[in-house]
């Protein structure tokens, strides 16, 4: 089952274009958020020094209001996203 569920992935990836494109797609998508969090003048922050930020997880911040924090991953939840907390 798993090399045939590894097919179905490969066939997904060189739909898109191969791994270069994907790659290209995966910048595009994390750039957008941290450019978002950049331009939001201090309303969020990314703790993560820029040099070593993932493509995969954008981890912020509401500095000004945390508690904020806790009524997103709240309403993340009641939506299906779960685990966003991460860790600190």
């Amino acid at each position: 089952f798993s090399i045939y569920m590894c097919g179905l992935v490969f066939k997904h990836l060189l739909s898109l274009g191969g791994l270069d494109k994907v790659e290209q797609i995966n910048k595009a998508k994390c750039g957008l958020l941290y450019d978002t969090i950049k331009q939001s003048q201090g309303y969020y922050d990314c703790p993560v020094d820029p040099k070593v930020r993932s493509a995969m997880n954008v981890p912020f911040t509401i500095p000004e209001n945390p508690d904020l924090e806790k009524v997103f991953l709240q309403e993340a939840e009641a939506n299906g996203l779960i685990n966003l907390k991460g860790h600190r």
